[in-house]
C-alpha cells in the first residue's frame, strides 16, 4: 500500500499531538495563576484587615470576652500568611505562569492556523518548514517551562478534561 505525500496526511496527526501538549500547557499554567491570584487576594485582604490602621477596629473587639482571643489569632494567622506569601514568591509565580500561558496560546494558535492551511492545501516544503518551526517552538517553550508547585495531580486531571472538552472532534482529519 503506498502511502500519501500530501502535507495534510503527513502533518495532520503529529500537528494535533502537539496542539493538544500545547493546549494543555497553555490552559495548566492559567489554572495555576488562577490559584495564586485567589491566594493572592486573600492574603492581601487578610493583611488589609489587620494592619494598623485596622488594629485600631480589633482594639476594640479586645474589651469583649473571647474577641481578644479571636483578634489574636486572626493578627497572627495574617503575619503567618503574609510571611508564607512573600517566601512563596507568589507575585513572581503569577508573572512567570503568565509568560508561560501566553507562550503557549501563541504557539497553540499558529498550530491552529498551521492545520486549517493544512485543510487548503499549502505546499509540502512549506508545510513541513512550518511543522518544524512550531515544533521548535513547542520544544523550547517546554525546556523554559518551570513545573509550578501549584499544578497539582488533580489540577492536572481537569485540565486535561477541559482540553479534551475544547479539542473534541479536532483530531479528525481535515480530509
Amino acid at each position: 500500500m503506498a502511502t500519501s505525500s500530501r502535507p495534510i496526511d503527513l502533518f495532520w496527526a503529529p500537528s494535533w499531538e502537539t496542539l493538544y501538549q500545547s493546549y494543555f500547557h497553555e490552559l495548566s499554567a492559567e489554572s495555576v495563576v488562577t490559584r495564586w491570584q485567589k491566594i493572592d487576594l486573600v492574603v492581601a485582604i487578610l493583611v488589609a484587615i489587620t494592619a494598623s490602621g485596622s488594629a485600631i477596629a480589633g482594639w476594640s473587639l479586645w474589651s469583649e470576652p473571647g474577641w481578644k482571643t479571636l483578634w489574636v489569632a486572626i493578627a497572627g494567622g495574617a503575619a503567618l500568611i503574609s510571611a508564607v506569601h512573600g517566601a512563596a514568591a507568589i507575585p513572581t509565580r503569577i508573572k512567570e505562569q503568565e509568560e508561560i500561558r501566553r507562550k503557549f496560546s501563541g504557539l497553540r494558535t499558529g498550530l491552529q492556523t498551521f492545520r486549517q492551511e493544512l485543510t487548503l492545501g499549502v505546499d509540502g516544503d512549506a508545510a513541513r518548514k512550518e511543522y518544524h518551526e512550531l515544533r521548535r517552538k513547542f520544544e523550547e517553550s517546554v525546556a523554559n517551562s518551570r513545573r509550578d508547585m501549584a499544578l497539582t495531580e488533580n489540577l492536572q486531571l481537569l485540565v486535561q478534561n477541559r482540553v479534551d472538552k475544547i479539542l473534541k472532534g479536532e483530531a479528525k482529519s481535515g480530509t
